[in-house]
Protein backbone atom coordinates (compact mmCIF):
# COMPACT_ATOMS: atom_id res chain seq x y z
CA UNK A 1 0.00 0.00 0.00
CA UNK A 2 1.27 3.47 -0.92
CA UNK A 3 1.53 5.92 1.96
CA UNK A 4 0.07 9.38 1.47
CA UNK A 5 3.48 10.95 2.13
CA UNK A 6 4.83 9.19 -0.96
CA UNK A 7 2.14 10.66 -3.22
CA UNK A 8 3.21 13.90 -4.90
CA UNK A 9 1.10 16.56 -6.52
CA UNK A 10 2.09 17.94 -9.90
CA UNK A 11 3.78 20.91 -8.21
CA UNK A 12 5.65 18.68 -5.73
CA UNK A 13 6.90 16.51 -8.60
CA UNK A 14 8.17 19.65 -10.37
CA UNK A 15 10.06 20.57 -7.20
CA UNK A 16 11.97 17.27 -7.11
CA UNK A 17 12.55 17.16 -10.88
CA UNK A 18 14.74 20.24 -11.33
CA UNK A 19 15.04 21.45 -14.86
CA UNK A 20 11.55 20.38 -15.82
CA UNK A 21 9.15 23.12 -16.81
CA UNK A 22 5.46 22.90 -16.03
CA UNK A 23 4.61 22.43 -19.70
CA UNK A 24 7.45 19.99 -20.29
CA UNK A 25 6.23 17.76 -17.47
CA UNK A 26 2.63 18.07 -18.61
CA UNK A 27 3.61 17.03 -22.15
CA UNK A 28 5.50 14.01 -20.80
CA UNK A 29 2.37 12.99 -18.88
CA UNK A 30 0.21 13.54 -21.95
CA UNK A 31 2.53 11.34 -24.01
CA UNK A 32 2.77 8.80 -21.16
CA UNK A 33 6.55 9.14 -21.01
CA UNK A 34 6.71 9.43 -17.21
CA UNK A 35 4.98 7.34 -14.53
CA UNK A 36 1.92 9.06 -13.06
CA UNK A 37 -1.51 8.34 -11.61
CA UNK A 38 -4.82 10.14 -11.87
CA UNK A 39 -7.29 10.77 -9.10
CA UNK A 40 -10.25 12.37 -10.77
CA UNK A 41 -8.74 15.18 -12.82
CA UNK A 42 -5.64 15.47 -10.62
CA UNK A 43 -2.30 14.19 -11.88
CA UNK A 44 -0.32 12.52 -9.09
CA UNK A 45 3.10 10.94 -8.88
CA UNK A 46 4.61 8.30 -6.60
CA UNK A 47 8.01 9.40 -5.28
CA UNK A 48 9.61 5.94 -5.64
CA UNK A 49 8.35 5.60 -9.23
CA UNK A 50 9.80 8.99 -10.18
CA UNK A 51 13.14 8.16 -8.57
CA UNK A 52 13.27 4.81 -10.38
CA UNK A 53 12.28 6.47 -13.66
CA UNK A 54 15.06 9.09 -13.38
CA UNK A 55 17.61 6.41 -12.53
CA UNK A 56 16.54 4.39 -15.58
CA UNK A 57 17.30 7.25 -17.98
CA UNK A 58 20.44 6.54 -19.99
CA UNK A 59 23.44 8.42 -18.70
CA UNK A 60 21.50 10.17 -15.93
CA UNK A 61 21.17 9.45 -12.25
CA UNK A 62 19.30 11.43 -9.62
CA UNK A 63 22.43 13.31 -8.55
CA UNK A 64 23.17 14.31 -12.15
CA UNK A 65 19.57 15.43 -12.65
CA UNK A 66 19.83 17.59 -9.53
CA UNK A 67 23.08 19.14 -10.79
CA UNK A 68 21.43 19.92 -14.13
CA UNK A 69 18.58 21.77 -12.44
CA UNK A 70 19.16 24.93 -14.43
CA UNK A 71 18.38 23.20 -17.74
CA UNK A 72 14.82 22.87 -19.05
CA UNK A 73 13.17 19.83 -20.57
Amino acid sequence: MIQESEVLSFEQALAILPGFTKWGLYNMVRRRQIPYRKRGKRILFIRAELTQWVQSLPGVNIEEALRRGDQHV
